[in-house]
C-alpha cells in the first residue's frame, strides 16, 4: 500500500512537472502561429484520449454522455468552453513571450476558484481566503506597473481556470470520459477553423514530417499528464494535491528565464506578496482540513464504540 502510495505521488508530480515545462516543448517550433498549434494540439488530444477510452472498452459510455442533456448543457458544454479559453490564452502567451504572466494566474488560480465556490455554490468565506486576497492586492499596489506585462493574459487565464473548475464540480464522470467528449465537441470547430484560415504558410502549408510530428507531440504532452493525474489524484490527500499545484507555475518561471524573459523589482514584488498570500492560505487550509479530518475519525471511532 505504501509503495502504491509513493508512486501516486512521484506519478502526480511528474504530471505538474510536465505542465510547468510545457512552454519549452512549444519552444522548439517558435514560429509556429498560436491558433493553428492550438485547434492541432485539440485535434491530436482528441484523437489520443478518445483512443484510449475505446480502447477500454467504453465507447457506449460516450454515446451515453451526449445523452444527458443536464449534463452536457449545465456542465460540460460550458466548461469546454471555459477550458479551450484557458488553453488558447495561455498558448498565445508562452508564443508571445508572456510566460511569467501565465505563472502569475496559475498562482493565484486556485483562490480564484474558492471565490467561485462562495458565488455559485453558496461555500463559506473563511478568514485565511480574505487575508490572502488583501494580501495580493497590497502586491498589486506597491508593485505598480508590475501586474505583468499583459494583466488581460493573467487575469483570463485565473478566470477561465476557475470557471472550468466551478462548472465541472459536481460532475461523477471520469476526466479520461470528460476530456474525451470535450475534445469531440471542439474538433469540428478546430477543423473548420483550420479549413477557412489556416491552410496557408501560417498553417497547413508549413507541415512537413518534422512539424507533424510536433503538433501529434502536442496532443500527448496536453492529454498524458492528464490521464495519469486522474488515475492518481482520488487516492492522495487533497492537502498535499494543494500544495503540489503550485509546483507547475514556478517551474513555468524557470521556463520564462531559459526562453529570456526578466522580472524586474515590480515583478519580484508582486510575486513576493502573491508567494505569502498563497502559503498563507494553503497552510492555513491544510491544518483546518487535518483538524476536520481528525475529529472525522475520532467521531466515527466514538459512534462505532456506542455501537
Amino acid at each position: 500500500m505504501e509503495k502504491a502510495k509513493q508512486k501516486d505521488y512521484l506519478l502526480t508530480i511528474v504530471c505538474y512537472v510536465v505542465w510547468g515545462f510545457q512552454p519549452l516543448y512549444y519552444a522548439i517550433k517558435p514560429d509556429t502561429d498560436a491558433m493553428f498549434l492550438l485547434t492541432s494540439r485539440i485535434l491530436w488530444a482528441g484523437i489520443f484520449v478518445t483512443s484510449i477510452v475505446l480502447l477500454q472498452g467504453r465507447g457506449r459510455e460516450i454515446i451515453e454522455t451526449f445523452k444527458k442533456k443536464d449534463l452536457m448543457l449545465k456542465h460540460l458544454i460550458p466548461a469546454a468552453i471555459f477550458n479551450f479559453m484557458d488553453w488558447g490564452v495561455y498558448m498565445w502567451a508562452v508564443m508571445n513571450g508572456h510566460i511569467l504572466d501565465t505563472s502569475m494566474a496559475y498562482y493565484i488560480a486556485p483562490l480564484a476558484v474558492c471565490y467561485f465556490g462562495v458565488i455559485f455554490y453558496r461555500e463559506k468565506v473563511t478568514w485565511q481566503m480574505i487575508a490572502a486576497t488583501l494580501i495580493i492586492i497590497a502586491g498589486v499596489f506597491f508593485a505598480g506597473e508590475g501586474f505583468g506585462k499583459s494583466p488581460l493574459v493573467t487575469i483570463a487565464l485565473m478566470f477561465s481556470f476557475a470557471a472550468y473548475a466551478a462548472f465541472m464540480k459536481g460532475v461523477e464522470e471520469d476526466s479520461p470520459l470528460c476530456t474525451s467528449i470535450m475534445m469531440i465537441l471542439a474538433a469540428p470547430v478546430c477543423l473548420v477553423y483550420i479549413a477557412v484560415f489556416r491552410m496557408g504558410e501560417n498553417g497547413m502549408a508549413s507541415v512537413d514530417l518534422g512539424m507533424q510530428f510536433f503538433l501529434i507531440g502536442a496532443g500527448i504532452v496536453t492529454v498524458l499528464p492528464i490521464l495519469i493525474y486522474a488515475s492518481c489524484v482520488k487516492r492522495l490527500p487533497m492537502t498535499i494535491m494543494g500544495f503540489l499545484q503550485y509546483l507547475s507555475p514556478t517551474l513555468g518561471i524557470v521556463c520564462s528565464y531559459l526562453m529570456g524573459e526578466s522580472m524586474g523589482k515590480n515583478e519580484y514584488i508582486l510575486f513576493g506578496f502573491i508567494w505569502t498570500g498563497v502559503l498563507l492560505y494553503s497552510i492555513v487550509t491544510a491544518i483546518r482540513e487535518k483538524k476536520e479530518n481528525r475529529a472525522a475519525l475520532q467521531e466515527e471511532g466514538q459512534h462505532e464504540e456506542n455501537q
